[in-house]
């Protein structure tokens, strides 16, 4: 199945080809008759030989939620610590590669903004990729202008480690919301 995604914007492509992605998460889960969220069979051996091993799907939700406190606690080295020596970070406009470069511009952010609110809206997880939504509310520093975003979230893992975080972010939709649009 694939997803045709076509928009007048940018910002609205961005948006879209996010959807696409959660929907491509699903659908392919569906189709295979089987949980978004499917334990290996690597459990099962560790059951039978008493080791408990994490299933990937748990290592997943578990980084997901360690990056949205880094973000939460200003911890730019946490945040960085999440990813693959050659992990990628990126955002609308911008690219990041390597634990060093990412905190670097974790901490950049960090002197500029606070992090007030990361609500997790859904998450999917397939393998070793998972499709993440959640609103995000700052407020810079310098202007005390609260800002807030929704996010879509691409995360590719690697060896339990980020290999790669892409976010499509939409400023407009929360700002016309707010203004009761």
């Amino acid at each position: 199945m694939v997803a045709k995604c076509t928009a007048a914007s940018p910002r609205i492509t961005s948006c879209l080809l996010a959807g696409c992605l959660l929907f491509h998460l699903a659908a392919t889960a569906q189709a295979r008759s089987l949980p978004a969220i499917a334990l290996p069979l690597s459990q099962a051996v560790s059951q039978l030989s008493g080791k408990v091993i994490e299933p990937p799907s748990k290592q997943i939700l578990s980084a997901i939620q360690l990056a949205r406190a880094a973000w939460l606690e200003a911890d730019a080295d946490a945040f960085a610590r999440l990813f693959a020596t050659s992990g990628e970070f990126v955002v609308p406009g911008e690219r990041w590669v390597g634990p060093a470069a990412i905190r670097k511009a974790a901490a950049s952010y960090f002197e500029q903004y606070s992090v007030l609110a990361i609500d997790l809206q859904s998450t999917l997880v397939e393998g070793n990729r998972a499709a993440v939504e959640w609103t995000w509310v700052d407020i810079e520093k310098a202007t005390g202008r609260r800002n807030s975003a929704e996010d879509a979230i691409a995360i590719d893992f690697q060896n339990s480690k980020i290999q790669r975080w892409r976010e499509y972010i939409d400023t407009q939709t929360p700002m016309q919301q707010q203004d009761g649009g």
